[in-house]
């Protein structure tokens, strides 16, 4: 159960770290609600995706490509919140996320790594619908915590936040490029 811990933490650190930029621009309960139910439902869904489709059909066809996809669509995600603070466009959570297109996209773009996971689960000893029980909860709950600290954050450092928050996002895009 250990493995299954630590990997939910790990494909919740996308999820918090983009949780962390939408809390710098201080929505309210609802949206914050919305992000992590999308967020912790697609970091459900996704490896149960993953293992459905089997590591014999997709690891071929993908090959490594999905790790570094998810990568460049968050170093997009990145850098368009940094354009935005440089550009000096006001910025609010629903220019973001509060849409249901850009809500899915930025899901789909942070479970990208969850899909991958699913792939290897069938080899664990686990009860997958369990695992991916685990791994969509602690995203919801990181995603939660990481719009309380965007939050706390913005009202301290402004724009600053923003730009680290971007900042975050492109690093977590080189480590998955590069892995």
């Amino acid at each position: 159960m250990f493995s299954i811990a630590a990997l939910a933490v790990a494909l919740g650190a996308d999820a918090f770290a983009v949780s962390v930029i939408v809390g710098t621009y201080r929505p309210g309960l609802k949206s914050a609600l919305r992000v992590a139910a999308a967020f912790g439902l697609f970091q459900f869904f996704m490896p149960v995706l993953g293992w459905t489709a089997g590591s014999r059909i997709l690891t071929p066809l993908l090959g490594g490509f999905a790790e570094p996809a998810g990568g460049i669509i968050l170093a997009v995600l990145g850098a368009y919140v940094i354009a935005k603070v440089f550009l000096g466009e006001e910025q609010k959570v629903e220019h973001i996320l509060a849409g249901a297109v850009p809500l899915l996209v930025v899901s789909v773009a942070e479970s990208i790594d969850a899909f991958c996971a699913g792939l290897t689960l069938g080899t664990w000893e686990v009860d997958t619908l369990t695992a991916c029980s685990v791994i969509g909860i602690t995203a919801a709950l990181m995603s939660l915590v990481g719009v309380e600290f965007g939050k706390r954050i913005g009202v301290l450092f402004g724009e600053a936040a923003q730009v680290g928050g971007g900042l975050i996002l492109i690093a977590i895009a080189i480590v998955e490029v590069v892995r």
